[in-house]
């Protein structure tokens, strides 16, 4: 059964559904961890990645992961991150904002980092007109990177 993303996107099917069956295996904390990976790989093309609200997002995911940062507190760092995005002119840092908002806000509940999959496709897309060669490309990293921490 095809899961549908949340969000318009150009994208490869198979691909994707195969991230979807793994995905539905991988533990919480797996799935956080998948998707923080695949933002902040992003955020390398964004004028945000040395951005202070960015990097403390990150901080927290990274300490909430060993028990040092709590629910809230990361949910609110995912709020910022939002904020961000809707101030951004630029529509390729604004997604790429929304696909790291989404990852830390996969803490708070799990199919956020799925959303931050599909929004990490919508940048992919944005910066490569829509290639789906590229876009099969970026699938097929975030299928290795989840078999690989699963």
């Amino acid at each position: 059964m095809e899961h549908i993303s949340k969000i318009k996107i150009v994208d490869d099917i198979k691909l994707r559904n195969q991230i979807v069956t793994l995905y539905k295996k991988a533990n919480h904390e797996t799935t956080v961890g998948w998707s923080i990976a695949i933002a902040t790989r992003l955020l390398k093309v964004s004028e945000f990645n040395n951005d202070s609200t960015v990097n403390e997002g990150i901080k927290l995911v990274k300490m909430w992961s060993v028990g040092k940062a709590n629910l809230q507190t990361v949910r609110q760092a995912s709020f910022a991150i939002h904020k961000l995005a809707r101030e951004t002119e630029n529509i390729v840092d604004k997604t790429i904002l929304r696909c790291l908002g989404q990852a830390i806000a996969s803490v708070h509940v799990k199919e956020h980092a799925l959303i931050a999959s599909d929004y990490a496709i919508k940048s992919i897309g944005l910066i490569n007109d829509n290639d789906i060669k590229k876009i099969s490309q970026s699938r097929k990293y975030q299928l290795y990177l989840l078999r690989s921490l699963i």
